[in-house]
């Protein structure tokens, strides 16, 4: 289980700390790349976890087709902080859906609480696309 990953990623972790105290700097240089990778390998199986567990909370729901396939497309589109902002006539064209369509799903996500909408104003005052947050 992820759990258990976790917990050998953390002994590895605290391994190569005690021993990077160690005098030898060939060996310092060493075990500092070695932590470097373990925690980019950390952060990816972080993310990795949190997107199963959003993929697996949308299944339990009863949504239209419309409203999942948006769902999974700012999912894939969201960074560390599970926020996006797509636009509209993309995501559209990128489902191949009508852009009222798109505006549906949005609205059948926000009243699941599955996602919550901000919208983002430039420094001109003019409109840009909107942010979207994975709840």
């Amino acid at each position: 289980t992820h759990i258990q990953v976790r917990q050998w990623l953390n002994m590895s972790m605290n391994k190569m700390l005690s021993k990077n105290m160690s005098n030898n700097l060939k060996y310092k240089k060493i075990t500092t790349k070695k932590l470097q990778k373990m925690k980019i390998l950390w952060n990816r199986m972080e993310v990795n976890i949190r997107m199963h567990n959003y993929r697996r909370k949308i299944y339990t729901l009863d949504l239209p087709s419309r409203a999942k396939s948006v769902y999974f497309y700012l999912l894939d589109r969201c960074d560390k902080e599970m926020k996006c902002f797509p636009g509209i006539k993309s995501i559209s064209i990128h489902l191949s859906i009508s852009e009222c369509t798109v505006r549906r799903a949005i609205k059948d996500l926000e009243n699941a609480k599955l996602i919550r909408k901000e919208i983002r104003i430039r420094g001109n005052g003019t409109f840009s696309s909107n942010t979207y947050y994975l709840i």
